[in-house]
């Protein structure tokens, strides 16, 4: 387990069940963790919530929007956020800004590999997978 820490983490997810899981390894793993089952609803919270956002780790596939425009317009209202980007469907990682792509199902490992990876301080980036 990591050392104490306050990062803020936006997990968009629109299956309860997976968002609930993620969020929970996460919590267990120090980190502040703010759910989203859609893309309208973690819109609201970069919008409202007054507390750094550092990383935003979304589902390519919502209901509402595009994971990566989701993360474009994230990045507008929160500018220097990490993004991470997760998905069961066959994707293209090179398609992935900064190759920051995990694909499900993943384990417990692998997720916090990725995203002590992608918080990781810019000079010091490991990759994923």
């Amino acid at each position: 387990m990591k050392p104490a820490t306050r990062e803020n983490i936006l997990v968009v997810e629109d299956d309860q069940g997976v968002l609930d899981l993620v969020a929970s390894i996460l919590r267990a793993n120090t980190y502040v963790v703010y759910g989203a089952g859609c893309a309208r609803d973690a819109l609201t919270i970069c919008k409202y919530h007054p507390e750094p956002i550092d990383l935003l780790l979304t589902d390519l596939k919502l209901p509402d929007l595009n994971g990566l425009e989701l993360a474009r317009q994230i990045a507008a209202l929160r500018p220097g956020i990490r993004c991470l980007f997760m998905s069961g469907y066959l994707v293209d990682p090179e398609s992935i800004p900064e190759n920051r792509f995990l694909e499900k199902p993943f384990s417990i490992e692998v997720l916090m590999h990725a995203v002590e990876s992608a918080l990781a301080p810019r000079g010091d980036r490991r990759q994923t997978g």
